[in-house]
């Protein structure tokens, strides 16, 4: 039971693994409804709903790739570099969510669409190479909720101050329109405020807070993080790097309280959004991006003096 209360404690920090179920819920109620009307055109509507979502079903399980963490990072700065133009360059590179408890350990903000006059990240949810989970049975379960809100078009906005050192960052919904568009998505009440204030001391370091609705003045300890960039926007290792290595090598025997539990508890594999239909669980290796490096779990622990992937 305690186990059972701490992942949904976990999965609490993220809405939209909650939003993914009730959407699913509350849909396939109006698809029913709709199949069982006698007029032609709501049958339609209900059958091509149906055969969208066994579509994009089928797509993400065929797409889906796990790879281990090293190989992860490497793959997400490989995908994403260069991809988002006028980004700041401390938005670039890969970011490790180092004190998470969800089923979630990195994630790149590049790649995404960037609004330069309105300081925004239009981030998508559960896109392509933006984002890694867990690869086990909770991480599978989080991995296909945030996948279904990709579906309907979810998105992460980044809303930075003018000096770019804090941030909002609101959900929004059915953002159907291209990202660039400024009207795109409605806004989705969450229970909770995220934020993201950068470190005064450490510009690769940043408080990633939740406040929640019922207490908002107070931080959210258990679903509060820090999320630390480990690889640049030119493919150089930070100091968070060897910090994450060493922290994938602990387990839950290694921990001081629920919360350490969960991140120590972290698998070494991850779980990925491919860009194709040949993704490695399903397929053989050799359609991902190319990783800098060839990465094995005996590597750890060795790896903590090395600061780069490539030379300076």
């Amino acid at each position: 039971m305690c186990w059972v209360l701490h992942q949904v404690r976990a999965y609490g920090s993220n809405p939209l693994a909650l939003y993914a179920v009730a959407a699913c819920l509350v849909l396939i109620s109006l698809v029913a409804e709709c199949a069982m009307m006698p007029f032609f055109s709501a049958k339609v509507c209900a059958a091509l709903f149906g055969f969208y979502i066994v579509l994009m079903t089928v797509r993400s399980f065929l797409a889906v790739e796990v790879h281990d963490a090293e190989r992860a990072a490497s793959i997400l700065n490989n995908y994403n570099r260069g991809k988002t133009p006028g980004l700041p360059d401390k938005l670039r590179g890969v970011f490790w969510m180092s004190t998470n408890a969800a089923p979630e350990l990195m994630a790149s903000i590049e790649g995404s669409t960037w609004h330069p006059a309105r300081r925004m990240v239009n981030m998508d949810s559960g896109a392509v190479y933006n984002w890694t989970y867990s690869a086990d049975k909770v991480g599978w379960l989080y991995w296909f909720m945030l996948r279904v809100s990709y579906f309907f078009c979810s998105e992460l906005h980044i809303n930075f101050n003018e000096d770019l050192t804090e941030a909002s960052m609101p959900l929004y919904i059915c953002g159907f329109c291209p990202d660039r568009c400024p009207c795109d998505g409605c806004w989705m009440p969450m229970g909770m405020t995220w934020t993201m204030k950068q470190d005064a001391n450490d510009e690769n370091t940043w408080d990633r807070n939740i406040y929640l609705y019922c207490n908002p003045n107070q931080k959210w300890e258990f679903g509060s993080y820090k999320l630390v960039r480990i690889i640049d926007g030119n493919g150089n290792r930070l100091p968070g790097y060897a910090d994450m290595v060493e922290q994938m090598t602990k387990t839950s025997a290694d921990s001081e309280d629920p919360k350490t539990k969960l991140i120590y508890s972290k698998p070494l594999q991850q779980i990925m959004n491919g860009n194709d239909l040949k993704g490695n669980v399903f397929f053989s290796e050799g359609t991902q991006p190319a990783a800098s490096s060839s990465t094995h779990p005996v590597q750890y622990g060795a790896l903590r003096a090395e600061t780069h992937l490539h030379s300076a």
